[in-house]
């Protein structure tokens, strides 16, 4: 096990020694761990401009109009008295979302039958248009909800009201949703790099013995992998405690399954270092990959919705089943049993990139020397 040790040894003297590579792994996801959070910190869209299209001109358009003036998602602009006025105003940008209040709702009310109301989003943005979405519902529900109870008072029937919870995403926040799943993949993107760029660096000067031994591999393997798990510890840990976000998972089971991330983006980039021949390739053929990565995980979007060859193809990385496995166990509290598929993936990466990286890169360095 000495020789192991040496090569442990120094691969990390050599990440100190090469600043560009310590840079990539141990100064770059500490300053992204400061610098992505900053702009989700307001978690959920606050105050977005809308505006009241009231043809009915009515008590019930006006109490409307003041749930919507109270709703902290929304902030009331402008009233119109026609669809013509509020469709100039959303084309300019001047709003983000406007209801509509036809002509007979209070009529329709009166009489007991279906009054609708229709909500106007942007559509291109998700969230605004979400926030707009739940505040008019919100202002709409509110008088309906009143409505009811004053028609129960009268004769003795009951009303049903609806509660919602967002499960593990109490505040229904973007930072809670966003942050841990690319906090995995900030760690593997600058792994990836940093790995590559040092081995490539290696190769370049000549450096290393004549035989690049299975022990050496192991060494290295465990030194970058070594600097993957703190770098995840840290974001596990601390970042998630600095930004309160969402964490109820036991720790020793993240350690656990963090360590076996890192091997895994540790041996994934050693075997795609071997097929750098200099260190700026690494940043022209992975750089461009990070949004690519994030989508097909199945965080961003379902699993289910992706085309079949990607479905499959996803497991290839470990940043899918690293996001997937660490939000189930630090913000789902999952039991092991129920990141299975995701252990499976990890266990087979380290084995095989360990494997058929020791070929490549043996294969490198004999050419290379």
């Amino acid at each position: 096990m000495i020789p192991v040790l040496d090569g442990y040894v120094a691969t990390l003297r050599a990440i100190m020694k090469e600043r560009d590579v310590f840079a990539l792994l141990v100064i770059a996801p500490l300053f992204y761990s400061f610098l992505y959070p900053q702009p989700y910190l307001a978690q959920t869209v606050r105050h977005v401009p809308v505006a009241i299209v009231d043809e009915d001109r009515s008590a019930i358009s006006e109490r409307i109009r003041q749930y919507v003036k109270a709703s902290p998602e929304l902030t009331l602009k402008v009233m119109y008295a026609n669809e013509a006025q509020m469709q100039d105003a959303m084309a300019d940008r001047r709003i983000f979302g406007a209801l509509i209040i036809p002509n007979g709702t209070a009529r329709q009310v009166a009489r007991h039958e279906q009054a609708t109301v229709a909500i106007i989003g942007n559509g291109a943005y998700f969230s605004v248009d979400t926030a707009v979405l739940n505040g008019f519902i919100g202002a709409v529900q509110a008088v309906g909800t009143r409505i009811a109870q004053q028609r129960a008072a009268a004769g003795g029937t009951g009303t049903l009201t609806v509660h919602g919870h967002y499960l593990f995403n109490p505040q229904n926040g973007y930072a809670n949703y966003v942050i841990p799943a690319v906090a995995v993949l900030i760690i593997q993107q600058t792994a990836v790099l940093g790995i590559a760029m040092l081995i490539a660096v290696k190769r370049e000067r000549r450096e290393g013995r004549e035989r690049y031994a299975f022990t050496d591999l192991l060494g290295e393997l465990f030194a970058y992998s070594t600097i993957v798990f703190c770098s995840l510890i840290y974001y596990e840990g601390y970042v998630m405690w600095a930004y309160d976000l969402p964490r109820s998972g036991r720790f020793w089971d993240i350690c656990a399954f963090g360590a076996m991330l890192a091997l895994a983006i540790a041996a994934f980039s050693m075997l795609l270092a071997a097929f750098f021949d200099r260190a700026e390739r690494a940043f022209q053929m992975w750089i461009f990959t990070s949004i690519f990565l994030l989508f097909i995980s199945g965080y961003a979007w379902p699993a289910s919705a992706l085309p079949p060859l990607l479905r499959d193809v996803r497991w290839i990385f470990p940043s899918t089943s690293g996001i997937l496995g660490l939000t189930k166990l630090a913000q789902m509290h999952a039991e092991w049993h129920q990141i299975g598929p995701e252990v499976l993936a990890l266990v087979t990466i380290i084995v095989v990139a360990t494997i058929a990286s020791s070929f490549a890169l043996q294969r490198a360095h004999v050419e290379q020397t």
